[in-house]
């Protein structure tokens, strides 16, 4: 039987291992959040390539930070386009792992032209896709990593 000292050692190390796995299944289901969430706009992305195209506007940009520690943030956009002489607007979300970095894309891009997809029939439904839009407007994917895995993913 452990000395009592050992014991307390012990408890404490498990009771650390267990905040550090709880952390790590917290991070993991936010994670899974996000791909769960970004999943229905990707697969609409990936199967627009063959929609007519728009010129669109960024109206709107907004960040929300996920968490207090301000390491998770999404920039969300929001844009307008016409597609056969009628309004229409979208929305368009990406991830960053840091607050000051969201806004800084989400500012970049208010007030540009942007390519947008739209569904033939039901032009309620667009997409903005990385591949179509000019230089300026494209994310810096080297500089996230993350991002860079997951986009190689859907663009093979």
């Amino acid at each position: 039987m452990p000395a009592p000292a050992e014991l307390v050692g012990y408890l404490y190390l498990s009771h650390l291992a267990k905040s550090y796995l709880i952390q790590t299944w917290l991070l993991l289901v936010v994670l899974g959040w996000f791909f769960v969430k970004s999943l229905p706009a990707r697969l609409r992305a990936r199967g627009s390539s063959a929609w007519p195209m728009a010129q669109g506007r960024i109206e709107t940009v907004a960040v929300d930070v996920i968490n207090a520690q301000k390491e998770i943030a999404t920039a969300n956009l929001g844009y307008s386009y016409y597609a056969e002489g009628e309004l229409y607007s979208g929305y368009y979300s990406r991830q960053f792992h840091d607050e000051q970095q969201a806004w800084e894309y989400a500012d970049n891009l208010k007030g540009r032209t942007v390519v947008v997809r739209y569904k033939p029939g039901h032009h309620e439904i667009s997409a903005l896709r990385i591949d179509d839009q000019p230089s300026d407007c494209k994310p810096d994917l080297e500089s996230d990593r993350f991002i860079v895995h997951f986009y190689r993913l859907l663009t093979r």
